[in-house]
């Protein structure tokens, strides 16, 4: 376990660089799949998890700007 104990938070981890990074991360990681694509996110958290992992699927979506933030 490379990983053991730690939590990993990975942005874009649905697909591509991001979920390889994912599931690299899951040895021992818990691993929160973050993405737009929420229903690749669930998968590729289920596909970790049935692999003995853990991991949770996080939906991303970009709903505000920096300049709605204030000053």
């Amino acid at each position: 376990m490379r990983f053991g104990g730690r939590t990993a938070f990975v942005t874009g981890a649905a697909i591509g660089f991001g979920r390889a990074f994912a599931r690299a991360l899951d040895e021992g990681a818990s691993v929160a799949i973050v993405d737009i694509d929420v229903d690749m996110a669930e998968r590729t958290a289920a596909e970790l998890v049935s692999d003995g992992g853990q991991a949770i699927a996080v939906d991303c979506v970009r709903s505000a700007t920096t300049e709605d933030a204030g000053p």
